[in-house]
């Protein structure tokens, strides 16, 4: 794990495991940052809201991995663990808490919340495509598609495997 974190710079052209990839500007009030989207070979998709929110899920459309304003998050057996990262001169090393009901069941409404939003806003095409991965493709269609059938009822994976 890298001491020093690097600002991604253009994440629609290095997120290459993303197979099929887009990249969105909503019309605030919507939403208030460039969202990136992908998939990889397997179906699992990623969604980027910045540099601050990142939401991973399985190819069953579970939730596995997020990362929310500073805090890493992970699916184990069913649950969540929050993990954040202490650094020192000499490593740096993760601070694991599994979170209980109450807390899990905020995180999963906020982000059931915020999917909502994406998925009205591309429902009634707010956003300016910045771009796209292949440029030809189909990717805005297959994120509403896979919003539609999971936003409203995510649960979390077993493990923060893609699979």
């Amino acid at each position: 794990m890298a001491r020093e974190e690097q600002p991604r710079e253009d994440l629609l052209a290095e997120a290459k495991n993303l197979v099929e990839r887009v990249s969105l500007q909503f019309a605030p009030p919507l939403l208030a940052e460039e969202m990136m989207a992908g998939f990889r070979r397997d179906g699992s998709l990623a969604i980027f809201f910045g540099q601050q929110r990142v939401y991973q899920f399985t190819s069953a459309g579970e939730l596995r991995r997020a990362y929310v304003d500073g805090l890493l998050y992970k699916a184990q057996a069913g649950s969540l663990i929050s993990m954040r990262r202490e650094r020192t001169s000499e490593a740096v090393n993760l601070v694991s808490v599994p979170l209980d009901e109450t807390t899990t069941n905020a995180f999963l409404q906020q982000m059931l919340r915020i999917l909502g939003q994406l998925q009205r806003a591309i429902e009634g095409r707010a956003y300016t495509l910045l771009g796209q991965v292949p440029a030809e493709g189909r990717v805005v269609e297959r994120v509403l598609d896979w919003l539609a059938a999971h936003a409203a009822s995510v649960t979390i994976a077993r493990s923060p495997r893609s699979a």
